[in-house]
């Protein structure tokens, strides 16, 4: 195991301790986690009104440009297609009907035949799905074989 000096606080930690940063040699910031937090904590109390201006300023311009952008780049689809999307399902799972209260917002399911991976063309977007449902489709990366099999499995041993 690699150890490394914080430039903050100078002691020796494990290379766990650093966030990672591919620019640099190591692949670790030069800082640990720890002091990182805490300087960034001292920056926020130091600078709150700044902080704060810029969050609303980048609000201002769109209302969700966290969300919008990871539509954009993960499934080729607008937020307002997302909602759209959502809206015309009654805000519930494709599959089960349902919505998970813990989970934020319905996954976008995509057929990974078209585009393997996590991205999407945006033309092979299919529906919202929860959690649940998602990965468990996922699990069978989508072989129809697969599925009916396990559907046999349950059925046979279902009490």
């Amino acid at each position: 195991m690699r150890n490394k000096a914080c430039s903050l606080c100078g002691q020796t930690k494990p290379l766990e301790d650093f966030h990672r940063n591919k620019t640099t040699r190591d692949g670790h910031t030069s800082r640990c986690k720890e002091c990182a937090t805490s300087k960034t904590r001292e920056w926020y109390s130091e600078n709150r009104e700044r902080a704060l201006k810029r969050a609303s300023d980048r609000y201002r311009e769109d209302p969700d440009p966290m969300r919008n952008r990871y539509y954009r780049n993960q499934y080729n689809i607008t937020l307002d297609q997302y909602r759209e999307m959502l809206s015309s399902q009654g805000g519930l799972c494709a599959i089960c009907g349902t919505v998970d209260p813990e989970a934020r917002s319905l996954a976008v399911d995509h057929d990974h035949a078209c585009c393997p991976g996590p991205r999407s063309c945006g033309k092979c977007v299919r529906q919202l799905l929860c959690m649940s449902c998602n990965t468990g489709i996922g699990a069978f990366a989508d072989d129809l074989k697969r599925m009916q099999a396990a559907m046999d499995y349950i059925r046979k041993h279902q009490g």
